[in-house]
């Protein structure tokens, strides 16, 4: 896949908010092939965690923040 980034956030998103956790994940740029995934049980440690990404990324039901 030309975006591997979004289809790895495409599925793990989704299965982290059906299981009550909170996926941080931070693409770090478009054209570098790297990311940083981040996983939270708690809301508020990953609203706090999202302050710091350089690429918030979103998935199908989950808007990204920045």
């Amino acid at each position: 896949m030309a975006r591997y980034c979004d289809h790895c956030a495409g599925w793990i998103g989704p299965i982290m908010d059906k299981t009550g956790y909170h996926l941080v994940y931070d693409v770090i740029s478009r054209t570098e092939p790297r990311c940083v995934m981040r996983i939270f049980k708690d809301a508020d440690q990953a609203k706090e965690a999202e302050k710091s990404v350089q690429l918030l990324m979103g998935w199908p039901g989950k808007k990204a923040a920045t």
